[in-house]
């Protein structure tokens, strides 16, 4: 599918964004009853400027807009709701996107020179952020966009 075509358009935004409104328009009398909590999961790209790849920076964008707008209403039904916003992660994404292994290595140690921490994230490391903030540890956490991306967004321009 051709990266600017209104067609990627709508098929990141039905995936990244309107799948997980109906998601919790589903869950919501469920989560208010036992008093649950939402962690969706968005995207660094939300939040920097990502040209190459638009469409999927402003679906991840509205979900966090999605996520901050309803907060107050969520919180009054007992509901905690936050994202988690990963930067790279080593993921089968890459793959996925028809990337041959040695073009993924190649992309991943690219950016592995421009991330503070000097490495991708992993899944397991997303589990654990995610497991947090589902978590009464994070009891008092809320409309948080929570970044996990080894200081990719604090990096200087």
């Amino acid at each position: 599918m051709e990266p600017t075509s209104m067609d990627n358009y709508e098929y990141l935004h039905e995936v990244n964004t309107k799948s997980v409104i109906k998601l919790i328009r589903l869950a919501e009398p469920h989560l208010e009853k036992r008093k649950g909590t939402i962690v969706n999961v968005s995207s660094v790209a939300s939040s920097k400027a990502a040209p190459q790849i638009l469409y999927y920076s402003m679906a991840k964008a509205a979900l966090d807009h999605y996520m901050r707008s309803r907060t107050q209403e969520l919180a009054r039904k007992g509901i905690r709701i936050n994202n988690l916003n990963p930067g790279f992660i080593r993921t089968n994404a890459f793959a996925a996107s028809g990337m041959t292994p040695a073009q993924e290595e190649e992309f991943l140690r690219g950016m592995e020179s421009k991330i503070p921490l000097g490495r991708i994230g992993t899944s397991e490391e997303m589990a654990k952020t995610i497991a947090f903030l589902a978590s009464d540890d994070a009891s008092y956490v809320t409309g948080v966009a929570m970044t996990a991306d080894g200081g990719l967004l604090q990096q200087a321009l």
